[in-house]
């Protein structure tokens, strides 16, 4: 099994928490930094409540 250097660890970790959507940055806190499960869920209540309201607004755009 390969194994990822620290230095490509850390460069994964910098485009995470630049790039990612905030759930899946707690995802990874989650996993790999000792992060709450709690902040997982509020994520994730978070990307459904902004994904419903999308949909919602592109339901009315569309009519």
């Amino acid at each position: 099994m390969k194994t990822l250097s620290l230095y490509h660890f850390r460069l994964a970790v910098e485009f995470i928490n630049r790039h990612a959507r905030l759930v899946d940055q707690r995802l990874f806190e989650f996993y790999f930094d000792n992060g709450s499960p709690e902040a997982v869920l509020e994520a994730l209540s978070l990307t459904k409540t902004t994904m419903a309201a999308s949909v919602t607004e592109w339901n009315r755009i569309s009519e």
